[in-house]
């Protein structure tokens, strides 16, 4: 559950640990009684400045169970957002899951494809809104497939030059839009746990569509996308983990800018800043060796390849990544990630809540 922050942790509180400590192994946890963790927090981004907030989350993994988190963040002054995510899994055969953001926000655009120049992108100030409720049903074990929703909206206030200005920049970049899209997923799932797994395999597939009567854009086209996410979790010593990632998409036609994949930032080349890269096909590797010092403390580390384009790749790319994973009491099963990435010409520092994948 990604929250831009970066510092971290004023206090924790939450319910009671299932069983003692002691009766746990060096990084097992026990997430088969309802467990929460409360977090407020002050952060600091090279975004939006000084941020203050809290989250709050909520997780069982036996079914009937249960992982769903919400957070908030504002400087106080221009930048306000409110996440939240939902699973649920019944004791029946249904899962349903349900993602909700409303920001008002930055974005910085550092242009489309795979060869952005780092310095001096144009920040947008937008508002912001994701929904996307889920519902799969359980076809055997280990195998689910259903349907989703996914509509995005955003609203362009404003467009200023980071760095120094450039004669002739708009002062618009893109129209405002509100996109619907509907979709089919499959999933494939036998780790051992659903947060933090030590071994098994996950696969997903997902096809979207959104028709062009479904958009607000001037002149939208209907366009399609296949996404595929692909991990495996190999315990290779007793306390080091091998976590292997593929996600890759493809899209046929033309996207809005909302719909446009996205590299750099928190979940997929982190070396590099937010939407540094972007593009309508896309894909990325990644290798994470995860170090469990005991069940509060891990460490991370990784690399990221990949690339971005809308039709052919020109300049893949390498990132690499180390940090800290700290378990959030009473239960530990969530975690604060503390990392930096380093790409070909940026940097990145980040302080989130949970696993990349």
């Amino acid at each position: 559950m990604p929250l831009r922050a970066a510092f971290l942790l004023l206090l924790l509180f939450g319910a009671k640990a299932a069983r003692p400590a002691e009766d746990l192994d060096f990084y097992d946890v026990d997430l088969n009684e309802l467990t929460y963790s409360a977090i407020p927090f002050a952060g600091y981004d090279d975004k939006t400045g000084w941020q203050f907030g809290g989250a709050g989350f909520l997780y069982k993994e036996t079914e009937p169970g249960i992982n769903a988190g919400l957070f908030g963040v504002s400087n106080l002054n221009d930048f306000h957002s409110a996440t939240l995510n939902y699973e649920q899994r019944t004791a029946g055969r249904w899962f349903y899951g349900f993602h909700g953001l409303a920001e008002r926000a930055f974005d910085n655009y550092y242009g489309e494809g795979d060869l952005t120049a780092p310095d001096n992108p144009r920040r947008t100030s937008i508002y912001h809104v994701e929904f996307k409720p889920t519902i799969l049903y359980k076809v055997f074990p280990h195998f689910r497939a259903g349907v989703f929703n996914d509509y995005r909206s955003r609203v362009e206030t404003g467009v200023e030059r980071i760095g120094s200005p450039v004669p002739g920049d708009p002062t618009r970049l893109f129209p405002d839009e509100s996109s619907n899209a509907w979709g089919l997923k499959v999933e494939w799932d036998n780790r051992d746990r659903i947060l933090n797994p030590r071994k098994g395999d996950y696969f997903q597939m997902s096809l979207l569509a959104c028709p062009e009567a479904w958009s607000t854009l001037p002149g939208a086209e209907t366009f399609v996308q296949l996404q595929v996410d692909l991990r495996r979790f190999r315990t290779i010593r007793r306390r080091l983990v091998l976590a292997q990632h593929f996600l890759g998409a493809l899209t046929q036609g033309e996207p809005g800018y909302l719909f446009r994949y996205r590299l750099g930032g928190l979940d997929a080349l982190r070396g590099y800043k937010d939407n540094r890269f972007r593009g309508k096909t896309f894909f990325v590797l990644q290798e994470e060796l995860r170090w469990y010092l005991n069940k509060y403390v891990s460490v991370n580390v990784s690399a990221d390849f990949g690339d971005i384009a809308d039709d052919s790749f020109r300049q893949l790319k390498l990132t690499g990544q180390a940090g800290l994973r700290v378990g959030l009491p009473p239960g530990w099963g969530q975690k604060a990630r503390v990392e930096l990435g380093y790409g070909y010409d940026q940097s990145t520092f980040q302080i989130q809540f949970g696993e990349i994948f």
